[in-house]
């Protein structure tokens, strides 16, 4: 497999580039740092963060989802040629 796929096979398949992809992925990253924090301290303080995690995985199940919709009502229509980026990683030969 060429190396450039590696990196840009998935984020095209869900119409992105790679740096869309990483950007979306970290912050998905955050969020469930987030999350993960809230529930630590909630085991040993139960009156701590009663709703953080649940609250924080709900927001980020609706952006995730929305995404998704976004995509799917995307792919029904055309993309004009303005909307195409070319993609930023490179591979070097």
């Amino acid at each position: 497999m060429e190396i450039r796929k590696l990196f840009t096979e998935h984020p095209a398949s869900v119409g992105e580039t790679y740096w869309q992809h990483f950007r979306f992925a970290g912050k998905v990253f955050l969020s469930l740092s987030k999350a993960a924090f809230a529930c630590l301290v909630h085991a040993a303080f139960p009156p701590l963060f009663q709703k953080t995690a649940s609250g924080e995985i709900s927001t980020l199940y609706k952006n995730i989802e929305s995404r998704a919709n976004a995509r799917t009502f995307d792919a029904g229509r055309p993309a004009s040629s303005s909307a195409y980026q070319k993609p930023i990683l490179q591979a070097t030969e």
